[in-house]
């Protein structure tokens, strides 16, 4: 099975009644959710040309511009398979070898003269490259990458390392004040030396930190980056493996009122979807509601105390002036109380994921991925957490 058939099928049992729908703005919010989550990383060149082939109307119109696009970067530049990579349905990178003739900025710009519909992205510097974008028909958005640069694969991640970077060479080893100010309010951290990646510490304990600001006298601060409007805060399995275990079996029992599974036909009941006994249709996430107060502040906060930033950034987020650096910030959180009630409040939930174990996932969601005024979005339902316990 081609990756293609398989976002079929996954998007196929995320919807309430399993047909997939391109004219069904629903539908195509689900198709978008299952890009946001997988990447598509495990798509390649290869995978496309298959794509381009099939015969299935329900396949996105973006494969065969984005499919279009390489053919036509191959060609001109004799770049092969190796040198791209699909970070989603609309986003293509181009990641050039150390002995290319060009770089990145000339490559860029032999593009735009030498590929029709190639525009630049206004408003692009920043995160995904400090150059900026190129936008193929309006549709695909270019990356151009050095082939020996690329480990940060995810949007988080390239958000994270673009601050640190930036912070260090704004630093550049002499301590330097650094203040975050954001809507809600202002932090200030004195005498910094350095910007550490803390991302790649052991997170088993529920550490939360992405960033260490080290001071001249040894002490660190820690920082967990948030990107705007975030989906979520964590994948939350671990942390509750047994109440999803009791939800499982309670759910297949019947003892949660409507809310019910319902096994996938063909997975030999490896596999189910959440259902709702009472209306016969798939639910799109169960939301638990009341979760412990110490949890919450885990989730948020992690183990290792950090605060929350909330920003994606961009390079006219930060600036030197003499000594001191500001950072500009969506908002910043170091308590609960500062979170609870806003579209960043962290909720609990079980999505279908036909990837996951029994077809199921459990993850701790912002509010406003959920909820719309207050209300369930769409099929979701909700229950109370102390009814599984």
């Amino acid at each position: 099975m081609i990756v293609i058939d398989e976002i079929l099928n996954e998007w196929s049992f995320r919807c309430h009644d399993g047909i997939v729908d391109l004219n069904d703005p629903k539908k195509l919010s689900i198709l978008e959710e299952i890009y946001t989550e997988i990447g598509l990383l495990e798509i390649n060149v290869n995978d496309l040309e298959r794509i381009s082939q099939e015969e299935n109307e329900n396949i996105p119109p973006r494969f065969e511009t984005l499919y279009e696009l390489v053919t036509l970067l191959k060609s001109q530049y004799k770049l092969s398979n190796d040198n791209f990579k699909i970070s989603s349905s609309n986003e293509l990178r181009v990641l050039l070898p150390k002995d290319f003739s060009l770089n990145r900025k000339g490559f860029m710009d032999d593009i735009l003269q030498n590929i029709p519909d190639t525009k630049f992205e206004e408003g692009s510097i920043g995160a995904r490259s400090s150059l900026g974008n190129l936008k193929y028909k309006n549709i695909i958005r270019l990356v151009i990458k050095s082939l020996d640069t690329q480990g940060e694969k995810s949007a988080g991640k390239s958000n994270e390392a673009f601050i640190i970077n930036d912070l260090n060479n704004l630093i550049n080893n002499q301590p330097t004040n650094i203040e975050i100010v954001a809507d809600n309010k202002s932090l200030s951290f004195p005498n910094i030396i350095k910007a550490i990646d803390a991302s790649q510490n052991d997170t088993t304990k529920y550490a939360k930190a992405d960033l260490q600001l080290v001071s001249e006298d040894g002490k660190i601060y820690n920082i967990s980056l948030k990107q705007d409007d975030a989906i979520r805060w964590e994948s939350s399995i671990t942390r509750y493996r047994d109440w999803f275990d009791k939800f499982i079996q309670k759910a297949k029992n019947g003892e949660l009122g409507d809310v019910g599974l319902k096994e996938v036909p063909g997975t030999g009941g490896k596999k189910f979807k959440l259902w709702n006994i009472k209306d016969d249709k798939v639910i799109g996430r169960v939301i638990v509601k009341g979760l412990p107060e110490e949890d919450i502040d885990e989730i948020i906060f992690g183990s290792d105390k950090s605060i929350v930033v909330v920003r994606t950034f961009t390079p006219s987020d930060i600036k030197k002036e003499g000594d001191k650096i500001t950072i500009r910030a969506s908002k910043i959180y170091e308590n609960p109380e500062q979170i609870r009630g806003t579209n960043d409040e962290p909720i609990l939930g079980l999505g279908n994921h036909v990837r996951k174990p029994l077809g199921i996932e459990l993850r701790v969601f912002t509010k406003w991925s959920l909820y719309r005024d207050e209300k369930p979005i769409g099929s979701n339902v909700e229950i109370n957490y102390n009814d599984i316990m």
